[in-house]
């Protein structure tokens, strides 16, 4: 009887183990389904996601295909148009041009002097300044004021009479004895040689570094050409981080602020031509382009 009982108690609590067994299992096969389906729903939509992304993405790519093969035949289309409009503007004319520092590339210096004798103009000469007129070293100083035939040897005295040797060149193509020691030393750097006096100086500057000032070159450049007479046009590159022509136009000088392009260079010729005024697309031009299209 006792073995009855205690088999019968076996029984029960073994198909109670059982139930429970079943139960977990089963509520566990439940909720693996469940895991899954919604597994296979977050699946099926991220593949919808990343169909519309590679559509979007696609779509995208041909815009922008189209967006660069539109602006590249806009480029050829105004660079042939600047051109036209600047051909003959430029006939017997005389320009000199003065880079300092990095704000405009030795590139497209060259592309601005091709355009001025595209528009029949001659470039006399240019020079690249590649230091600041202010010697750091007492040798330098004294040797760069021996040959400007100063006696005082200041950075400021220094760089005043460099800036007037500089411009005299420029303006008249005298290479003189100061000139000859700043290229020695490394100040500046000379190419073409046309001598005789210029029509205009074009004064390129701009930059990108910080530390730049346009008082170091630039401005006492421009003073000196400006005592002589000489018209002077301050111009920089589109994308200089510190821009000049705030300074250009303290000084009473027109100004092109987008030289690198070819409308800046349209504006330049005309400002070259007499055009006066401040051209560009920043915030200190006065309007884009010079009155190319006259009533």
């Amino acid at each position: 009887m006792i073995i009855d009982i205690k088999y019968h108690i076996a029984s029960i609590v073994a198909v109670f183990l059982a139930l429970g067994v079943g139960i977990l299992v089963g509520s566990g096969m439940v909720r693996d389904s469940v895991l899954i389906e919604q597994q296979e729903r977050i699946i099926d939509r991220l593949e919808l996601d990343f169909a519309e992304l590679r559509a979007s993405r696609d779509d995208l790519h041909a815009r922008l295909a189209m967006a660069e093969r539109l602006l590249a035949a806009s480029f050829r289309f105004e660079e042939e148009a600047c051109t036209r409009l600047a051909s003959g503007k430029l006939l017997g004319k005389r320009v000199a041009a003065i880079a300092s520092g990095d704000g405009m590339s030795r590139e497209n210096i060259d592309r601005v002097c091709r355009a001025i004798e595209n528009a029949g103009g001659t470039v006399t000469l240019v020079m690249h300044v590649c230091k600041r007129l202010e010697p750091v070293s007492s040798d330098e100083a004294k040797e760069v004021a021996l040959a400007c035939g100063i006696a005082e040897t200041s950075p400021q005295a220094v760089r005043g009479a460099a800036a007037e040797a500089l411009a005299l060149c420029a303006a008249f193509g005298e290479v003189s004895p100061c000139v000859s020691a700043l290229a020695t030393l490394g100040y500046v750097t000379l190419d073409r040689d046309a001598p005789g006096r210029t029509d205009a100086v074009i004064v390129a500057g701009g930059s990108q570094d910080p530390a730049a000032d346009a008082m170091h070159v630039d401005i006492p450049i421009v003073r000196a050409l400006r005592k002589m007479g000489v018209a002077t046009i301050g111009i920089e590159a589109a994308d200089v981080r510190f821009s000049y022509i705030k300074d250009y136009k303290r000084e009473g000088i027109a100004t092109v602020d987008c030289a690198d392009t070819p409308l800046g260079r349209l504006s330049l010729i005309y400002a070259l031509a007499g055009g006066w005024g401040h051209f560009g697309i920043k915030d200190t031009a006065e309007s884009l382009v010079p009155n190319v299209f006259p009533r």
